[in-house]
Order: structure tokens, then sequence, then C-alpha cells
């Protein structure tokens, strides 16, 4: 409950500012039950001691599968510009930009979020995928 608490205390600095035209707002129960699923302490930890000692740039040419990147031109935790060096860097991936989205452009802009990612799945080839 602490950690629902916390984040709801911080939740806004995800999305987009208010002063976007059209920014509709962050879904903060959408954002509060993601907090809450059980594996945030991985995540956690991730972000603390071991993100600072794995470094995998110098091998994303290497990816070979297909790659969906999203990010909100309103980003500040994963700035724009890492966004675009990581698609550079994936010869495989598609970058998407979100105009009126921050951290959260699945949240954000949910209905466009969906179709790209649909658009994007199509390009797969996976045989009996629906969407």
């Amino acid at each position: 409950m602490d950690l629902i608490a916390g984040f709801g205390s911080i939740a806004a600095l995800y999305a987009a500012p208010p002063e976007v035209k059209g920014h509709a707002g962050v879904d903060i129960d959408a954002v509060l039950s993601a907090s809450a699923m059980p594996f945030y302490k991985t995540g956690n930890a991730a972000m603390g001691d071991c993100l600072s000692r794995y470094d995998v740039r110098d091998r994303l040419q290497d990816i070979k599968v297909l790659a969906f990147i999203a990010v909100g031109r309103h980003e500040w935790i994963i700035p724009v510009q890492g966004s675009e060096k990581l698609a550079e860097k994936m010869p495989r991936s598609r970058l998407v930009m979100y105009e009126m989205s921050g951290h959260l452009p699945g949240m954000e802009e949910k209905t466009r979020f969906q179709e790209d990612v649909r658009e994007f799945l199509k390009t797969l080839d996976v045989p009996g995928l629906k969407l």
C-alpha cells in the first residue's frame, strides 16, 4: 500500500505536461495498477545498482528481432534522444513518436498506441495472428 500511495503522488510526473494541446491526462488507476505488479522489485533493482553496470549499447546492432520503440515527445525519464539513438543502432526497429505523451504513451495516447502496435505486429508475418 505504501508503494501505491507513494507512486500515486508522483504519477503525474510521467505524463506530458497539462498545457500540451489535447492532452487527456494519465489514467492514474491504470498507472497505479501497473505499479502494484509483483515484479516491481525487479524493476527497481534494474533501475538502481544494476543499470549503472549493464551497458550493452555497443551490441545493439546485433539484435536481429524486430523492435517497436515508443517514445513520448515530452519524455524526460528516458530522453527522446536516447530512443532515437536506440532505434538508429537497432537495424530492425521502428521508432514511433507520440506528440502528446510523456513516459506513458500507451496510456496517454492509448488508441493510437494500440493501432500502431497492431500495425507493427502485422509486419511480423506470424501465421494465425489475428489483430
